[in-house]
This record gives structure tokens, C-alpha cells and sequence, in this order.
């Protein structure tokens, strides 16, 4: 009986080093490395150098999921605590009411000492078009598309009026954004960002038979911009709401 319980013991005290032995050889080593401080110090300022309060995300590692978010104040650092030898990415994120792009700063915590790191905030910009173009004349359309301010990722989506057959650029057609479903036909890619400065979008249609006072081309200019760990140009959030500014909508009569 003696000998059992010594056994049983022996046996419990050898399961509880191997525990130990392998938390100090694995396990620990990790709890350090993410437990090690490194801290920066973040500020998100308007274009004009004013301190705000804004919204944030953290992503650690490129990962997909949200290490960190919340707010910040007008008149104080953000203070960040993130594991040493990891890369991090932060995403400004408006909060109501609040119409700038997404900016995105990328950081490694190689180093201990990041400090006073500024992301200046980029608002949304206005757009104009001007254009003589009528369809009672040439097959084709010119629009001179401005912008006070920028306007990030711009896109043309189009729709013509039944004596209208097609409307073509020469540039690259994505999808149709969900709220312009049923509104158009096609929309193009004119990858172009524009910062008090223009740009030419050229179109041309066929028509069938002659056409009326009533026909018309219409043209939505549209812009985009990134997501949280998207840094593609999206038209639209994950629920399909509009990102950036308003739609614009330029009709060419006859």
C-alpha cells in the first residue's frame, strides 16, 4: 500500500515538473514577447493642423480582426501598449457627422520608443462638371470633372434613355454599387484620384433611329475608399452603403 501512494506521488510530482518544464520553455518565452510594452503615441489632426476627436482601429499583424478601437480626444495623446517585435496598422474611422477618408499608418514595434506619431486626416472634397457635350450632336460625350479638395478612387456609372443603345469608355467596368442597381447599366473604373485638379472622362453611345428632346444620357461620378484591412478603393461598406461623398449626377440632354 505504501509503495502504491509513494508511486502515485512520484508519478503526480513528475506531471507537475513536466507542466512547469514546459511553460517555462514554451509558454512563458510567448507571454513575454506579448506582454513586452511598446508604446505609441498617436494623434489624429484636421488638415489644418486642429487636434480632433475621431474614431480609430488597430489591427495587429495584418490580421482581419480588431485588436484595438475607440476614440480619441481633442487634446491629448492616444496611448497604445502593443506587443514588441509586431507590425500594427491604424485606421482613422469617422464618427457621426464626421466626412474624412480613411488614412492608414503602418508601424513595427522593433523598436521601443515610437513616439508622436500624427495622422493627418484627409476630408472629403467637392465635385464640379462642366460639359457642352449635347447627344443631338456627336456620338460621344466630354466631361471635365473637377474637385475642390480631393476626391479619392473616382468611378463612372451610366445609363441612357431608349434610343440610347450603349455607352462605352475605354476603361475598366466593375460592378454595379447596390444602391445604383435598376439606376444603370455599366459603371467604369477611371482610377483616378484628383486634388484641386480635373480630369477628362470620355464616353461614347449608339443610338437607334433619331432621337428626341426627351432622350438623355445619365452620368453618375462616384468615389471610393478603404476599408478596415482593404486597402483596394471600395465604393461602398460591407452593408452596401454609400463610402465617401454623395453621388453625383450629370445629365447630358439633347
Amino acid at each position: 500500500m505504501n509503495k502504491l501512494i509513494i508511486g502515485l506521488v512520484f508519478v503526480f510530482i513528475l506531471l507537475i515538473s513536466s507542466a512547469i518544464f514546459l511553460y517555462i520553455v514554451y509558454e512563458k518565452p510567448n507571454q513575454d514577447l506579448i506582454n513586452s510594452p511598446a508604446t505609441t503615441n498617436i494623434t489624429l489632426i484636421f488638415i489644418d493642423e486642429k487636434q480632433i476627436a475621431t474614431g480609430y482601429i488597430i489591427s495587429l499583424d495584418n490580421s482581419p480582426y480588431v485588436y484595438d478601437s475607440g476614440i480619441t480626444t481633442e487634446n491629448d495623446y492616444l496611448y497604445l501598449t502593443i506587443p514588441l517585435n509586431h507590425s500594427f496598422s491604424v485606421f482613422n474611422n469617422n464618427t457621426l457627422n464626421q466626412r474624412y477618408y480613411t488614412e492608414i499608418r503602418d508601424f513595427n514595434t522593433n523598436l521601443l520608443n515610437i513616439i508622436n506619431n500624427e495622422v493627418k486626416l484627409v476630408p472629403y472634397g467637392n465635385l464640379s462638371i462642366v460639359s457642352n457635350s449635347k447627344i443631338s450632336e456627336l456620338n460621344g460625350v466630354i466631361l471635365n470633372i473637377s474637385s475642390i479638395g480631393e476626391v479619392r478612387c473616382l468611378k463612372a456609372c451610366v445609363r441612357g434613355s431608349t434610343n440610347i443603345v450603349s455607352i462605352k469608355g475605354n476603361y475598366d467596368k466593375i460592378n454595379i454599387p447596390k444602391r445604383l442597381i435598376n439606376k444603370v447599366d455599366n459603371c467604369y473604373d477611371l482610377k483616378e484620384t484628383i486634388n484641386n485638379n480635373y480630369t477628362i472622362l470620355n464616353l461614347t453611345y449608339s443610338k437607334f433611329g433619331e432621337l428626341r428632346d426627351d432622350d438623355f444620357i445619365k452620368i453618375y461620378i462616384i468615389d471610393g475608399d478603404y476599408r478596415f484591412n482593404d486597402r483596394s478603393c471600395n465604393f461602398e461598406d460591407l452593408q452596401g452603403r454609400d463610402i465617401g461623398i454623395d453621388d453625383f449626377m450629370y445629365e447630358v440632354k439633347y
